[in-house]
């Protein structure tokens, strides 16, 4: 099972087909308290929007990994941030973050 935490329709709808698409499970929510609650299934993997898991700054990604029951599913933060302070904040989290520049460089 996948749980995707988008609060864009549109991405979460594209997630979602396409995950579907390949066989996958999908629960798909739209805010962190959703997600947080989702994610006690122990999803195989979570796709998280850091702005839909808004409880404060990475707050849903802080939540997640503090609780035994969530902090060793594999979380993949999609986002097009690509500030210096939210790729250290997702850093200090223990979360590898991968952006593409306007370039398209990989950060």
């Amino acid at each position: 099972m996948v749980l995707v935490v988008e609060d864009e329709t549109d991405i979460q709808e594209l997630l979602k087909y396409h995950l579907e698409r390949d066989h996958y499970r999908v629960i798909a929510t739209s805010t962190g308290e959703e997600g947080i609650r989702c994610a006690q299934g122990k999803p195989d993997l979570i796709l998280l929007d850091p702005h839909a898991a808004r409880h404060g700054r990475s707050g849903g990604l802080r939540t997640l990994r503090a609780d035994a029951a969530t902090k060793k599913i594999p979380i993949v933060m999609l986002t097009a941030r690509t500030e210096e302070a939210d790729v250290v904040t997702g850093l200090e989290i223990g979360r590898t973050i991968t952006s593409r520049s306007r370039s398209g460089r990989a950060c």
